[in-house]
């Protein structure tokens, strides 16, 4: 029976400060139990729960052996009665006192919770200030950059879209300077590359129904994609406007797809290419991304006169007038432009190579 006796005199001080304080908390029981025993350091030390409880208890277990040392002495208040109770309640203060120490180690906790807390917010606010200065600069590189005219079909503005920087260099602004995406600079050359490519096809060989396929389903997707990667508006607004929306007719059971020319000239698809090139690789530098060269073959894509005198420049033009001639008229296809429907016309200018 002393042992059930020691065993409440020492349980029950701890057990009721802690159960009244969960049953007067909010929320869920691993709510209550987080708000009990977990400090909080956007909060003072008087509002932790667990500062409380670290005094609370002591108190406690100092009334509850006390209780049992005063067992059978009276209340005096001479000097003979106070001698006494520092005698018998060696053991109860002794309790009582453990409240200082285990205060100031929840103060402690408490102080450097806070302390760290300062220091991350403060690693925050500096990781804010160098994410939107280096987005800053970011759009700061660009400015320098005058407006081009290209082949007399393309002005390059060279404005990055607002969401760029995001697609280069994703990453939450807490976290500093953001790394740039390796993926999403593969995905660039895979495209420019692959437009290349294609756009070579047509403008070295004669025109023929594999140049059409090519031109249509190949080379304008290709650098459709390009211009979609780099949020060129230029290429897949302004030129999209006076481009050819091409449906082939509805096969049975197959999903109908559309194909969307680049502008409706060979000048309009050397343009973009050139634009797309050329803001690419002020967006390769500022990142110091070393991206792939064009191959030899392929380099009078990106600059000079020697795609005028290629034997397929006039294969667009070729495009163009079998696509109303045979296309739509033999075939069943849907050509649209601008959400209108386009009448054929020739374009003699597309010719003179």
């Amino acid at each position: 029976m002393d042992y059930i006796y020691l065993f409440l005199h020492l349980i029950l001080p701890i057990a009721l400060p802690i159960f009244f304080m969960l049953l007067s908390a909010n929320g869920d029981f691993q709510e209550r139990i987080n708000k009990l025993f977990v400090l909080k350091s956007n909060e003072s030390l008087i509002r932790q729960n667990l500062f409380w409880l670290s005094l609370i208890v002591p108190v406690g277990l100092f009334v509850s052996f006390g209780a049992v040392c005063w067992k059978g002495y009276r209340l005096d208040l001479s000097q003979e009665g106070v001698s006494l109770f520092l005698s018998i309640s060696t053991f109860p203060l002794a309790l009582l006192s453990a409240a200082i120490p285990l205060g100031v180690v929840v103060a402690s906790f408490h102080s450097t919770q806070q302390t760290a807390e300062q220091i991350r917010q403060a690693s925050i606010k500096n990781n804010l200030e160098a994410y939107y200065l280096h987005r800053t600069e970011f759009f700061k590189h660009f400015e320098r950059h005058e407006t081009v005219n290209y082949l007399g079909a393309l002005e390059g503005k060279f404005v990055p879209h607002p969401l760029l920087y995001n697609n280069c260099s994703p990453g939450a602004p807490e976290e500093g300077v953001p790394k740039r995406s390796e993926g999403y600079f593969h995905q660039i050359d895979a495209a420019f590359s692959s437009a290349a490519t294609f756009m070579h096809i047509v403008f070295t060989h004669q025109y023929s129904e594999k140049v059409f396929n090519i031109y249509l389903c190949n080379a304008c997707v290709s650098m459709h994609a390009v211009s979609n990667l780099l949020g060129l508006p230029e290429i897949y607004r302004d030129m999209a406007a006076n481009s050819l929306l091409v449906e082939p007719p509805a096969q049975p059971g197959k999903e109908v797809e559309k194909y969307l020319t680049v502008g409706v000239k060979a000048s309009d698809i050397v343009a973009a290419f050139r634009y797309a090139r050329d803001f690419y690789v002020n967006l390769a530098a500022f990142y110091g991304y070393e991206h792939p060269d064009l191959p030899e073959d392929v380099k009078y894509l990106g600059t000079g006169g020697k795609v005028f005198s290629l034997p397929g420049w006039a294969n667009v033009a070729k495009f163009k007038e079998d696509l109303f001639e045979n296309y739509v008229k033999r075939y069943g296809f849907k050509v649209t432009k601008p959400s209108e429907i386009v009448p054929y016309e020739t374009d003699d200018a597309e010719g003179m190579a």
